[in-house]
């Protein structure tokens, strides 16, 4: 009955218990209670607990040095068993071996690969609030969806929808002949894009002005490997780069190279603006050629796309077909499912 009215502390009990020799947990929870309930008696619960617990550590080191002890003296033996049956049984040992190593290098590699896919453009700091601007429409009695958008979206959302901090556009120039000096190269990865990029991705510049770097049509910015491959280990800044056929454009910016695991590639930057001189007008409502993003505010939920399906026909009202929508950033890569995506 004193054992049931004075209970031990349960947390020491339990560390007791699991200290114990196998058999032996019931028998040293036993003795142990009996002296705690002797303790309280002669005492009070407070001094009896300390008594208990007193026990308890004491006992820890020793318990941990037998538990290592017999631990590693088991590991030696089961190693021992181990390398003779590897021994005796050479080539099923071999095959078993070769099958786990082979199994265990594959699951890492899948492994890696799914965290690279996942990993896409999440290291943008504000990619919770970074979406692509996409259009749909009927084909065929199908609706497909567009990656590209015209180039009048981007400024129209960001004055028109309070959700919208900022917007920027991107056009890709492919087999773009650039030089400076001697070096003459094509490239593939020359974008027009508005400054505001800069601002939106997480694509900083290490030398420029964000806000100023492409404020002139005929301004640069270049990516590290860029800026290396064609002024080498001198500052580029000031310097000119020839794009297309004549036109002379002065860097005035670099960016640290844009990582891997980005949707978005580019190694020289024009400004959008540029589109002018071409004879393009930067405003229009049709012609699906350019991408859009828009970065919404940290506070805001995605805009509903009926509502901006409404806008555009709103502006475009015989495209009754045509749908517009927002794409999370983080699934561009995976769940696009769009025709032009980069």
């Amino acid at each position: 009955m004193t054992q049931k009215r004075f209970h031990p502390p349960r947390l020491a009990e339990w560390l007791l218990g699991r200290m114990a020799k196998t058999g032996e947990e019931f028998s040293a929870k036993g003795d142990f209670a009996e002296e705690y309930a002797d303790f309280v008696e002669e005492s009070c619960r407070l001094w009896a607990a300390a008594w208990y617990w007193f026990q308890v550590l004491i006992y820890l080191p020793s318990f941990f040095k037998t538990s290592t002890y017999w631990s590693l003296i088991m590991f030696k033996n089961y190693l021992k068993v181990a390398l003779r049956n590897i021994r005796k049984h050479k080539g099923y040992s071999i095959i078993n071996i070769a099958g786990l190593a082979a199994g265990m290098a594959v699951c890492i590699l899948i492994m890696l690969w799914v965290q690279d896919e996942m990993s896409y453009d999440r290291f943008n700091v504000h990619a919770d609030q970074i979406y692509r601007v996409c259009f749909s429409d009927l084909w065929s009695g199908n609706r497909v969806k567009f990656s590209s958008t015209p180039t009048g979206i981007g400024p129209a959302l960001k004055q028109d929808f309070p959700e919208v901090v900022d917007s920027a556009r991107l056009y890709r120039m492919r087999q773009i002949l650039v030089g400076h000096e001697e070096k003459r190269m094509l490239e593939e990865y020359v974008y027009l894009v508005d400054p505001s990029i800069f601002e939106i991705f997480s694509f900083p510049l290490i030398k420029g002005d964000p806000q100023k770097a492409l404020a002139d049509p005929l301004s640069v910015v270049l990516s590290e490997k860029a800026a290396v491959k064609y002024f080498g280990n001198s500052d580029p800044i000031g310097k000119t780069l020839t794009i297309g056929s004549s036109k002379d454009f002065m860097v005035k910016g670099v960016f640290k190279n844009i990582p891997k695991n980005s949707h978005i590639q580019f190694d020289i930057c024009l400004p959008f603006t540029y589109l002018k001189d071409l004879g393009i007008d930067i405003q229009r409502w049709t012609g699906w050629s350019y991408y859009t993003y828009v970065l919404l505010h940290p506070e805001s939920t995605m805009i509903p796309d009926q509502r901006l399906t409404e806008y555009y026909q709103s502006h475009v009202s015989s495209y009754e077909n045509v749908q517009m929508h927002l794409l999370p950033l983080k699934d561009i890569y995976l769940r696009s499912a769009a025709i032009g995506g980069m």
